[in-house]
């Protein structure tokens, strides 16, 4: 897993908790790469896996829940980061469109061994995005958040209902998204 997921997950620990306590988590998980993270480094995603699991403990809160809410920071950080991207896209479902497509080719570019999960986009109206999230990493819920993250960023309401399955070794998760309109009172 590239580095700047790790960057970032220490990150939220910091602002979440304190520098302290996110070198005590280092501490306890005895990593092998004794938490030394660069952006463009590759990491084992055990390493990752780890540290949820220990902030899970440490906050008393379901390591799902901690993916999820990491899953939206890292939406805000990456539209800080890699702005392009997000200014590329009128809303919400272009964004989402655009990863694959677009967002992950770049990323294989500059980097051929990532691992990049599918993220396939269709289309049934232009109301109603169906995203399928596909990984050989159990990382939906951090998918989860993205998603939800980028309908925060465009300002987008939108109804979101999800089912995940384990398939092979990995996850599928299909999210539903539907645009919802806000109503003017009369």
């Amino acid at each position: 897993m590239k580095g700047v997921i790790f960057v970032e997950l220490l990150s939220f620990i910091d602002d979440v908790l304190s520098p302290n306590v996110t070198e005590a988590i280092l501490a306890d998980c005895a990593l092998a790469s004794k938490g030394y993270y660069t952006s463009v480094g590759t990491y084992d995603d055990e390493e990752l896996f780890a540290l949820v699991s220990r902030l899970s403990v440490e906050m008393n809160t379901p390591a799902s829940e901690l993916c999820f809410l990491f899953g939206q920071r890292l939406l805000k950080r990456f539209s800080v980061l890699f702005s392009t991207f997000f200014e590329q896209a009128n809303d919400a479902f272009e964004f989402l469109e655009s990863v694959d497509n677009h967002i992950h080719v770049e990323v294989k570019k500059l980097y051929p061994d990532a691992k990049v999960p599918a993220v396939i986009c269709e289309r049934s109206s232009a109301d109603r995005l169906n995203v399928t999230y596909r990984s050989h990493r159990q990382m939906a819920d951090v998918a989860h958040g993205l998603i939800l993250g980028a309908l925060d960023h465009y300002n987008m309401p939108c109804e979101l209902t999800f089912t995940t399955i384990q398939e092979g070794g990995g996850q599928c998760t299909l999210f539903s998204l539907t645009r919802q309109y806000k109503t003017k009172a009369a």
